[in-house]
């Protein structure tokens, strides 16, 4: 099926450079990425993420800092 997409001039020279130095086409690498992005979709659809809240105490032991970009992510991925 053939589309038309809008997107930024940035993105898209980006696009193709990375198409240039893969030796692959713009659609297929286009088709990659909304293919990984759907897929994550569906995996953590109906799935609401919920972080441990402060309220005097933790609700699971610990806390979670969120300057401290590692341990989030550690902890969103024990929650999915």
């Amino acid at each position: 099926m053939k589309t038309t997409l809008n997107l930024p001039d940035a993105l898209f020279d980006a696009l193709k450079r990375a198409a240039a130095t893969e030796k692959r086409t713009v659609t297929s690498i286009v088709e990659e990425a909304l293919r990984q992005r759907l897929s994550s979709a569906q995996r953590y659809a109906g799935k609401p993420l919920q972080l441990p809240t402060w309220n005097g105490k933790s609700a699971d032991g610990y806390l979670v800092d969120i300057a401290d970009r590692e341990a989030l992510w550690a902890t969103m991925d024990e929650s999915a």
